[in-house]
């Protein structure tokens, strides 16, 4: 209901704008009205069009009116202002109309109010103290796998339930779209695959964030910009599949342990590679000399501008540097990479991991101290 009164304001606050041009581009006409000269005619007009245009997006349920209304009601005040004895009444209803828009803005929840609580309906939930990893877990594993996993440090370590991580790095768009630089911070849980993602970046000086939400086995992404509009709001089967395989791909890059307990079906490729089956998903793994992973790539991940359309392409995240993050030895510089139909690959993230804990949660007897404290 209030958003069909809104609309109808912003009809009749356009319409009445019309009088404006009629002025204008007909001086005998609105003989009550002063004079308006022709270029202040065509403010009048991209006024009323503006509001007009913030009515029909109000209507069709899209929040981008929140960025549209503001520009509107600037062009509006400055005509009613040069017309301010015949007009002065609209600078009242563009007073409502900001009113309006303030109290939308207040009350719809920001992206990382809803990734902390999204992180804190999870963080509540206790957990058994895990199990150190043994020697003897990596005996299930293929030799490269197995390998890998003493490389990054596990034995002997807990095994990991939850992790907590912040990145700095760059994404673009396009091939040939700028770069922007952003910061993000992740929280993944495992006995229950849940993958929690936000992110902020600026793009033309104007700022965005983006949240990714993934558990039981549905999966979001949400893209706001200048916290108002959603230019993408993805979900569905496509986006499901897609964030499986970067869960799975997590846990290969940051938290390696969780491979010894994970349902993966195993195969050995050659001396350097292995392929495997996590959920559905398929994915192939590359080693170096070393035995440090070198790269992780599916062709089970969708591509995705607008969250509506998408494109089953190759994806690939190359790693470029390992380093020990204190709970682990992990990949801390790696990139996100796709292939195009036409074979064509581009680099459209680069992420760099600043920081990384595993089990923050408090086991149960910490839940029971805390409890008793109270």
């Amino acid at each position: 209901m209030l958003r069909i009164i809104l609309a109808v304001v912003l009809v009749l606050h356009g319409g009445i704008h019309l009088l404006g041009v009629v002025k204008a581009f007909s001086p005998g006409a609105l003989t009550e009205m002063r004079p308006i000269a022709w270029p202040l005619g065509v403010l009048w007009l991209i006024a009323a069009l503006a509001l007009v245009g913030c009515a029909i997006l109000v209507i069709a349920g899209s929040q981008a009116w929140m960025i549209a209304l503001g520009p509107a009601l600037l062009v509006s005040t400055i005509v009613i202002v040069a017309a301010w004895s015949d007009a002065k009444v609209g600078a009242l209803v563009n007073l409502v109309l900001l009113v309006a828009l303030g109290l939308a803005i207040r009350e719809r929840p920001t992206l990382r109010a809803l990734y902390d609580a999204e992180t804190s309906a999870r963080m509540t939930r206790a957990i058994a103290a895990s199990s150190v990893v043994e020697e003897s877990d990596l005996a299930q594993l293929p030799p490269l796998v197995g390998a890998y996993l003493r490389r990054a440090g596990v034995v002997g370590k807990p095994r990991v339930m939850d992790l907590s991580a912040r990145f700095s790095g760059e994404m673009r768009t396009s091939a040939d779209a700028a770069w922007m630089p952003i910061q993000a911070q992740q929280r993944s849980f495992f006995e229950e695959p849940a993958r929690l993602f936000y992110m902020e970046a600026k793009r033309s000086g104007l700022p965005f964030a983006a949240l990714h939400v993934y558990a039981g086995g549905t999966a979001t992404m949400v893209v706001r910009v200048a916290g108002l509009a959603d230019v993408v709001d993805a979900r569905g089967p496509e986006m499901d599949q897609g964030e499986t395989v970067t869960l799975f791909n997590d846990m290969w890059l940051l938290a390696p342990a969780t491979l010894v307990d994970a349902p993966i079906v195993w195969e050995t490729i050659d001396p350097r590679t292995v392929g495997a089956v996590f959920r559905g998903i398929h994915a192939t793994l590359t080693f170096d000399e070393a035995g440090d992973l070198a790269e992780f790539w599916s062709d089970d991940r969708y591509q995705s501008a607008d969250g509506k359309t998408y494109a089953k392409l190759r994806w690939t995240t190359p790693v470029r540097e390992h380093r020990d993050l204190g709970a682990a030895r992990v990949a801390s510089l790696a990139e996100a990479i796709w292939r195009e139909a036409d074979g064509r690959t581009w680099t459209y993230a680069r992420f760099r991991v600043e920081s990384l804990e595993y089990n923050t949660r408090p086991a149960p007897e910490h839940r029971s101290a805390d409890v008793t404290a109270r």
